[in-house]
């Protein structure tokens, strides 16, 4: 019998007794710090062989081909998005899910959301994703301004870079299902064990910091937390999928389309500063397309707004209460470490929190690339 089980099964014999032992209650404590430290420990061992993985591919693999190969190799967007399919979902992926296996499950009962009620959420989402967002710009603006270089934005510029159908079937499809399912379906089956309210919480912040750049920081861990919700409402992972692919493609595949007709609409103003001689088709275009633009902007602003005044009036009616139902309740001054301080998590902060400084400070990692060649002359 693991220590997981011997838990259970000491902790349900001494409430059946009438009462918890001392040597329980310091079991169960052990026993959720250590489940919380795995999945940390988990997510992180799932970065690092991504991103070796991926320095393998585009570091080691690229000396070995022929020089008329190789640039064409590192610049393809289907490498680049090949390799982060394998690094990222056929690797690393199945890796962490069986360092999770022998986590119990939290077992409880499955209900179906209607479809107002999903349509509600997804514009809360909107509207969380457009704050967080908002949020992200004023800090990197600031930054940008004190520090005089620009903040990294690596993966919007891969999106805009890629293929419409490598986006759709990446971002919008793949992504979210392998990310719910880590951070819904494992993290929330596995900590709610303790606490539906710490499993959302936890599951929101490592989602947060699992993309590893400011940009997306804020947001991702506003809507984690929304996840969380919804998954521990319904304890159906379809529904925070769906949110999840809704919100990916909204959030890139009309800007991708878009793109190209703006690009020539700066393109068109730079050669015809004030619209003297410009051909009559380029202007019925141009036209055609900021009115496509700004309905784009209007529907998703409007879904944004909407979102944000829904989730205050449902906020102060206390229509949407975060569930904190759980098998062992542990001490107020216990959650601390089991949520954040014990080793796995402080491993994987560590980590995150160094990929999103590097994106901060780009400079800083050729710099220390560089320092061993100085030094070694």
């Amino acid at each position: 019998m693991s220590e997981y089980d011997d838990r259970i099964s000491v902790g349900y014999e001494a409430e059946i007794a009438g009462g918890e032992s001392r040597y329980t209650s310091r079991r169960r404590r052990r026993c959720a710090v250590k489940a919380s430290s795995r999945c940390h420990l988990s997510l992180a061992v799932y970065q690092i062989i991504a991103s070796v993985v991926l320095s393998v591919m585009y570091g080691i693999i690229p000396f070995f081909l022929p020089e008329n190969l190789r640039v064409a190799f590192v610049e393809s967007p289907y490498v680049l998005w090949g390799g982060q399919v394998l690094a990222m979902y056929v690797i690393s992926f199945p890796i962490f899910l069986l360092m999770t296996r022998g986590i119990p499950n939290r077992r409880a009962e499955k209900s179906n959301m209607s479809l107002g009620e999903f349509v509600v959420i997804f514009m809360i989402a909107e509207g969380l994703a457009m704050v967080g967002n908002i949020i992200s710009s004023v800090l990197t603006g600031l930054i940008e301004g004190s520090t005089g270089s620009a903040v990294e934005n690596g993966t919007m510029d891969m999106i805009m870079s890629a293929p419409l159908w490598v986006v759709i079937l990446v971002v919008v499809v793949i992504g979210p299902i392998i990310e719910e399912l880590m951070l819904r379906k494992v993290f929330i089956d596995k900590l709610s064990v303790y606490g539906d309210r710490l499993a959302i919480i936890v599951s929101g912040v490592a989602f947060g910091l699992m993309h590893g750049n400011l940009y997306q920081l804020f947001y991702a861990v506003a809507l984690g937390i929304l996840f969380g919700y919804v998954y521990v409402k319904t304890r159906k992972i379809i529904y925070s999928c769906l949110l999840h692919m809704l919100v990916n493609f909204f959030g890139s595949v009309p800007s991708m389309l878009l793109l190209p007709s703006i690009l020539r609409i700066e393109e068109l103003d730079s050669l015809y500063p004030d619209g003297v001689g410009m051909p009559v088709n380029e202007v019925f275009a141009s036209i055609d397309v900021l009115v496509s633009y700004v309905s784009y902007l209007l529907i998703q602003y409007g879904l944004a707004i909407a979102g944000i005044v829904l989730l205050l009036v449902l906020t102060i009616k206390r229509a949407y209460r975060i569930p904190n139902t759980c098998e062992f309740r542990l001490p107020k001054k216990t959650i601390p470490r089991v949520a954040f301080f014990n080793l796995g998590a402080i491993l994987f902060f560590l980590l995150s929190l160094s990929n999103i400084l590097l994106t901060i400070f780009p400079d800083a990692l050729n710099y220390l690339l560089g320092i061993a060649p100085a030094m070694g002359a």
